[in-house]
């Protein structure tokens, strides 16, 4: 794979791997491959993906493993299927467009805190955000969505929160749970994990049968 890199002096560059060029801070633009539709940068040093320009025929993006804080004025092309920016330094993902054709996002082992007023698209089926600071999921989640993953956060209660009627797993395990009363699971739910929180009453709930 042949990667360009053009330097604010207006100097290009040619070179062969991702890992060659982690490390120049004083890049302008990376310009990968057309064609391209599978990207792995993971275990490398990056910070920003502000000057990252993708193929528009990125199907899967691998990036867990760097240092990226911001996903503020990030571009991802429109055929983007799968994306994962697990094991970085997010804190926040307000602000940021995922394409409509997403289908797997991950953010486990950020520093995220909320993901209220979030907008996730109505293509997505799996959601990992384990590992987080997230206090609330007060928020609607896509109906397509199919596994959601909030392991190791802190989160307090599910009220409010609208889960897809498709659901099949939901994993909640190690969180601050005190109560799950006159919460509705989706009829079509496989696998519910609640343990290591802190639950003390179930009232007026009803389990799926579907539960395995």
């Amino acid at each position: 794979m042949r990667i360009k890199v053009i330097y604010n002096n207006g100097k290009s560059e040619y070179f062969n791997t991702y890992k060659d060029i982690s490390n120049k801070e004083n890049a302008k633009h990376i310009i990968f491959p057309d064609g391209l539709q599978k990207l792995d940068l993971c275990h490398n040093k990056i910070i920003s993906l502000e000057n990252v320009t993708f193929p528009d025929t990125l199907q899967k993006l691998y990036l867990e493993h760097n240092k990226i804080i911001s996903l503020e004025n990030v571009t991802f092309p429109d055929t983007l299927q799968e994306l994962s920016l697990s094991y970085n330094k997010i804190i926040s993902i307000e602000n940021v467009t995922f394409p409509d054709t997403l289908q797997k996002l991950g953010l486990a082992f950020n520093k995220i805190i909320s993901i209220e007023n979030i907008t996730f698209p109505d293509t997505l089926q799996i959601l990992c955000l384990n590992f987080n600071n997230i206090r609330s999921i007060e928020n609607t989640f896509p109906d397509t969505l199919q596994e959601l993953y909030l392991v190791r956060n802190q989160i307090k209660s599910l009220e409010n929160v609208v889960f897809s009627d498709i659901l099949q797993k939901l994993y909640l395990t190690f969180n601050n749970i005190r109560s799950i009363d006159n919460i509705t699971f989706p009829d079509t739910l496989q696998e519910l994990h609640l343990d290591c929180n802190r639950i003390r009453s179930f009232e007026n709930i009803t389990f799926p049968d579907t539960l395995q």
